[in-house]
């Protein structure tokens, strides 16, 4: 089982070291979803302008991509396009990471919704090395082939013809690609959509400061690191040599040892395996409830909830915060909100608020979180520091403390 509550607890301590650099607003850490947008708006945009050189037929397909790579601009925006697909990865899996590990995979649409983008941004970079048609594509290209000759529709003579070279067969694979490459770029933007839906006011762009300091690191890496072609692909065999890219073509190394079929079985279970996660880890912790009694319909608890469990609805002729139970995952930031105190959850101590008697210093405690910077008072106080009763911590990072 996992332990959320630790594992959460354990990220932002870890994030913590990043907030002291950087400040909490440009954290990266909290930005992951954010930057993996940007990546791939910076994808779609250097793509469409490389598809103005490309030729999609596979015996001129590596002269285009050479042609691209001789001119000095077009080579940096090869290069953007290279790199931005490459990081593009690596952010989703750092935001499932981070989501696994902070406890938001309960949100079954959000999670499942997460996993199908990965899984077609691993297909969009999967038909893209197969365009450039160097040794690498040629490579990609005949395990894809191999991949699908499992299923009755797909003709098992295409992997035949990458071997031979026949570029009659593969021109009709490379067309299937360039189809594939722009329909699931289009599709990923469905899938995000999808991913944000439920979420009441999604962050999808960092701040500004971000984009700028990413785009300038990425261009640094795209001038000192061009992107460069492997040899042709035009040889009658296949380049078992070549360099590989794993976090693209992991699922390609089982076929080395299993038959292509049982590959099947492995991505369909362990596809089904992730996106059963939030069920099999169902939080079993109760939604938060409001003693409406105590309600002043401030309304900072429902602009507060990142997850629109919150309205505020006449009741009894009265505003008052009115929560959906099939809406609310139980973070907790709505208590840290309100004022009145009148949130209370299962498993969360309720807050007492007693007279005060300033001759009694032992009646005076201070419960505070553990990001907050040391606050000197005139009188002796226990303070006693704890973890943000809001998961997220979103109520800290709006005062820019956390």
């Amino acid at each position: 089982m996992i332990n959320n509550k630790s594992s959460h607890w354990l990220f932002q301590r870890f994030a913590g070291i990043f907030s002291r650099i950087y400040s909490s607003k440009l954290n990266p850490l909290y930005h992951l979803g954010d930057i993996a947008i940007l990546m791939f708006i910076v994808a779609c945009i250097s793509g469409v302008y490389l598809f103005l050189f490309y030729n999609i037929d596979p015996a001129h397909a590596y002269e285009s991509v050479e042609k691209i790579s001789a001119n000095p601009f077009n080579a940096v925006i090869r290069s953007i396009h290279r790199y931005s697909s490459d990081l593009l990865v690596i952010f989703i899996v750092l935001h499932f990471l981070q989501t696994l590990l902070t406890g938001k995979f309960k949100r079954i649409l959000s999670w499942v919704s997460g996993i199908i983008s990965l899984m077609v941004v691993l297909i969009i970079g999967v038909t893209g090395f197969i365009l450039v048609w160097d040794e690498k594509g040629k490579l990609v290209g005949y395990l894809t082939a191999k991949f699908f000759s499992a299923i009755p529709l797909f003709d098992p003579s295409i992997a035949g013809s990458f071997i031979s070279n026949n570029l009659d067969v593969i021109g009709g694979f490379f067309k299937v690609s360039v189809f594939g490459h722009i329909f699931f770029s289009i599709f990923l933007v469905i899938v995000l959509w999808l991913h944000v839906m439920r979420i009441a006011k999604p962050k999808l762009f960092s701040p500004r400061i971000i984009w700028i300091y990413s785009m300038i690191a990425l261009v640094l890496v795209c001038l000192v690191f061009p992107v460069k072609s492997d040899p042709s692909a035009q040889e009658r065999f296949i380049p078992y040599n070549t360099t590989f890219d794993w976090y693209y073509f992991f699922g390609y190394s089982f076929m080395k040892v299993v038959s292509v079929p049982m590959n099947w079985v492995i991505m369909l279970v362990s596809g089904a395996g992730l996106a059963l996660v939030p069920l099999i880890f169902k939080k079993k912790n109760k939604p938060a409830t409001i003693d409406l009694d105590k309600c002043d319909a401030c309304n900072i608890c429902s602009e507060d909830c990142p997850y629109g469990a919150i309205d505020m609805l006449i009741y009894k002729g009265e505003r008052k915060a009115i929560l959906d139970p099939d809406k609310c995952i139980s973070c907790g930031i709505c208590l840290a909100s309100c004022k009145e105190h009148a949130i209370t959850m299962p498993g969360i101590p309720e807050h007492n608020v007693l007279p005060l008697n300033l001759a009694q210093k032992s009646q005076l405690s201070i419960v505070s979180c553990s990001q907050f910077d040391d606050v000197k008072f005139l009188m002796e106080l226990r303070i006693k520091r704890s973890r943000c009763l809001a998961w997220e911590i979103y109520t800290c990072m709006k005062l820019n403390k956390c």
